[in-house]
């Protein structure tokens, strides 16, 4: 995605670029092929330069940019919302404007009020251990179980709850059990 907001980022500047006195003076005394190649050049530059920190090191999207803002969402599921958005990759739709539908939105929360029943005290460490059970019994590149959405996570949520209260480290994890049924 970074590629993708470089490439934005880019196209802004050049349009600036072709905007300014300096490129119409230009134009007219130099080759249109030579200084729209300076042109891009310097967007790239221009582009390069602005990135932030973060994302020149991690190369990483801005992820309230592109996954939504968990902060759109009630204030006591703000934790499970930015597991689901920064763990396991989901994005959160947005916050319904006055007039219309809740549509995914209210789906959302209503699954995310499930999940944070089923991780009980535990709370959202609940889910980030059922992603390394889940990263884990990955075989071949094949996911163990599919996750389409939040409510998908909901019974392994419970199960994952069920053995940390038990506290037992010799009772088999939720991925092994999955993998004897199946």
């Amino acid at each position: 995605m970074t590629q993708t907001l470089r490439r934005e980022r880019r196209q802004k500047f050049e349009q600036i670029i072709r905007q300014s006195e300096f490129y119409r003076e230009g134009k007219l005394r130099w080759k249109e092929f030579y200084l729209e190649n300076e042109t891009l050049q310097l967007a790239e530059q221009l582009a390069i330069a602005a990135e932030s920190q973060s994302e020149a090191r991690q190369g990483e999207e801005n992820v309230e940019l592109f996954r939504g803002d968990f902060h759109e969402y009630p204030e006591h599921l703000w934790k499970v919302a930015e597991v689901l958005r920064d763990t396991w990759k989901f994005v959160l739709p947005a916050k319904p404007q006055k007039g219309k539908g809740k549509g995914p939105y209210s789906f959302f929360v209503m699954q995310m009020e499930d999940l944070k029943l089923a991780c009980g005290e535990f709370g959202e460490d609940v889910l980030k251990k059922v992603y390394t059970d889940w990263k884990a019994g990955f075989k071949d590149g094949l996911a163990p179980y599919t996750v389409a959405q939040p409510g998908s996570l909901v019974n392994m949520a419970r199960a994952k709850a069920l053995e940390l209260r038990q506290g037992k480290s010799d009772k088999p994890s939720v991925t092994s059990m999955i993998e004897t049924i199946s």
